[in-house]
């Protein structure tokens, strides 16, 4: 078995439960790579051509600038909020926090699995209408408390 002739992702872990039941545990780089096939493989079924991970978060390029489910997308996008945007060039970036090469495997993982559902025609959760704040009600000031009487007027004591 070679790692480019994989089928669906389930011979992924098939593979790498082969490798634990011959070698014992993997190596973390051998771990890694693992992922990295995954992430290709749900990246395949979002037709996603590139998918730049870095420490302030993701950049997705979408082959010939074409989503199969553009309305799941947009919903999807709507559902990140403030950490999800196009850019003028048709990609998209999604921010996070991922400095380190766990959370960039973790980060990728989550948002190409994501896309592919959505490009398999899952649908999304509309995002909650942001509240408006609510008015706050004008009290009357606390009263003043009393002077204390350490002034006195000159001459009486």
């Amino acid at each position: 078995m070679t790692l480019t002739g994989f089928a669906p992702w389930p011979s992924v872990t098939q593979c790498a439960a082969e490798m634990i039941d011959r070698f014992g545990s993997l190596p973390v780089e051998v771990d890694n790579l693992i992922q990295v096939i995954e992430i290709k493989q749900y990246c395949v079924r979002a037709n996603i051509a590139k998918l730049d991970a870095g420490a302030k978060g993701a950049l997705v390029t979408f082959q010939n600038d074409h989503f199969p489910n553009g309305g799941g997308l947009m919903d999807y996008v709507a559902r990140l909020g403030e950490r999800a945007k196009f850019r003028p060039d048709h990609k998209l970036f999604v921010a996070g926090d991922w400095g380190g090469t766990e959370a960039r495997l973790k980060g990728a993982m989550a948002l190409a699995k994501g896309l592919a559902r959505i490009a398999g025609g899952a649908t999304v959760k509309p995002a909650e209408p942001k509240a408006a704040p609510k008015p706050k009600l004008a009290s009357k000031p606390a009263p003043m408390p009393a002077r204390p009487s350490v002034f006195t007027a000159k001459g009486r004591r």
